[in-house]
């Protein structure tokens, strides 16, 4: 991607519900006009494990994105039965949206001095695919 790409593509992403189990990321894009007609818009989360997605939530969610999944498949076991490995979602995204909300879980957390555990969870990268015949 040529910086006059990235540059065109903007986001914005905030946490809803920080403090729950059930989060909520939501980005806001600001993308180009005509240049990028024939192309893909796409959002990249890595997600640390202690927090994940439920695919089948996510096929509800049809009408806004189709995804691909690469992490642990059991929802309900915690943080501490599973690797130190974070997850992979990627979603494409339909049309041209404002918003794109994706609902995340938070696992139970490992054993602790305090009932509360800190976790990064980095913003998403968001990027055009494009065919070869209408790259700007």
């Amino acid at each position: 991607m040529s910086n006059d790409t990235a540059m065109a593509l903007q986001t914005e992403s905030s946490l809803l519900h920080e403090q729950s189990f059930h989060p909520v990321f939501k980005t806001s894009i600001s993308a180009p006009g005509s240049d990028f007609e024939e192309c893909s818009l796409h959002l990249h989360y890595t997600l640390p494990p202690l927090v994940f997605v439920d695919p089948f939530e996510l096929d509800n969610r049809a009408d806004a994105y189709s995804f691909q999944y690469a992490g642990p498949s059991n929802l309900e076991l915690p943080v501490a039965a599973l690797p130190d490995e974070s997850s992979a979602l990627l979603l494409r995204v339909v049309g041209r949206p404002q918003d794109v909300q994706v609902p995340l879980h938070v696992r139970y957390g490992a054993l602790g001095p305090t009932p509360f555990q800190h976790t990064p969870l980095p913003w998403p990268d968001a990027f055009f695919a494009c065919p070869p015949s209408s790259q700007p």
